[in-house]
């Protein structure tokens, strides 16, 4: 059910769209007529009435077997008034009979309707003559007229509430089965308890959406706190000196994650340094240094590729206890800069200091 109810839209659609076809299918679809001709078949024998009815039973749906002939249907396309072909009053024909009576329907199928009653009616007459003319010396039986076929009113096909309530079933079986087929094709993570699973390791926190809402800038700064405690009980060497703040793709919100937890460990009285690793979209400077973000020029790239001290690069931020580097001027290819002697120099005296 949880499933279900989460895949609700996929379900409704399907539903809508099956149920929506079946509609205007089945307009669509061009009328039928059935007329029904009712024919009595007896058998004479001599025996009691339960019996004799017992015959005619099996009579008629031995009968019901030889109606159906290539010979009789073209027999009677030859004695209607309008143009058919053997094979199409053979097609258009039913022959039902009728479960414990005597009877023997015989049903035609016709667009018009007057046409499905001659039809009907014409068949019976033949199969009555055809009969008694060949089969009145091997069978003693009778069969006569129970029922003459009229022109029916209402057209037996198509139904369209009947295909469209037929269509809304199905629509509901296939939105069940493409409600599931979409949550097994669904990779997204939904919950913290499947992330830790798929990634075998602890969530510390989870940073909510920011709005310009006193409450929600409360809670989100709040969750910062609490990542800085989890942190700092993460082992028992306490919080780890240093962190990488990554993520799959642009916009996901590392700049704001790297500096506000920055901020929060220097408020609860540690030296920090933030490094603006990013050189191809750096984004942290606007946050660590507001109004003073254009006026950077030295920074990580220049300590990678001109050597100077690290004070050269250190940049004081409005934050006590936060030092910032930022990325300094982007060069054309920054994988070039990533030697690892100097990076490890860089960290090693950071961690020295912070």
């Amino acid at each position: 059910m949880v499933v279900l109810w989460r895949r609700k839209w996929v379900l409704l659609l399907t539903v809508l769209l099956v149920t929506g076809v079946t509609a205007v299918v089945s307009k669509s679809l061009p009328e039928e007529y059935d007329a029904k001709a009712t024919l009595w078949i007896t058998e004479d024998t001599g025996t009691a009435a339960f019996d004799a009815v017992q015959a005619g039973e099996v009579l008629a749906r031995t009968y019901a077997q030889v109606a159906d002939s290539p010979t009789l249907a073209d027999r009677v396309a030859i004695r209607l008034p309008f143009e058919a072909s053997g094979g199409d009053v053979q097609s258009a024909m039913n022959f039902k009979p009728i479960s414990e009576t005597q009877l023997l329907r015989i049903e035609a199928t016709d667009r018009d309707p007057e046409r499905a009653r001659i039809l009907a009616n014409a068949y019976a007459e033949e199969f009555i003559n055809y009969s008694r003319a060949q089969l009145g010396e091997t069978v003693e039986s009778q069969i006569t007229f129970a029922d003459r076929a009229s022109t029916p009113s209402q057209p037996a096909r198509p139904q369209p509430t009947l295909y469209t309530l037929v269509g809304a079933l199905i629509g509901l079986i296939a939105g069940v089965g493409m409600a599931f087929l979409a949550e097994l094709l669904d990779r997204r993570v939904r919950s913290t308890e499947e992330l830790e699973e798929l990634l075998v390791a602890p969530i510390l926190a989870q940073v909510p959406q920011l709005t310009r809402a006193a409450a929600a800038e409360s809670a989100f700064e709040e969750t910062f706190r609490l990542l800085r405690t989890n942190l700092q009980f993460m082992n028992r060497e306490g919080a780890p000196l240093r962190s990488l703040t990554v993520s799959p793709s642009e916009g996901d919100g590392k700049s704001s994650v790297a500096f506000h937890l920055a901020v929060s460990m220097a408020e609860a009285g540690y030296t920090v340094i933030l490094v603006e690793a990013d050189m191809r979209r750096p984004g942290l400077r606007r946050l660590a240094l507001p109004g003073r973000s254009d006026q950077i020029t030295a920074g990580l790239s220049t300590f990678l590729s001109s050597q100077p001290d690290m004070d050269d690069v250190l940049y004081e931020t409005d934050h006590p206890g936060l030092l910032f580097i930022p990325a300094g001027v982007l060069p054309p290819a920054p994988s070039t800069l990533l030697d690892a002697a100097r990076s490890r120099m860089l960290f090693a005296e950071a961690t020295q200091r912070a």
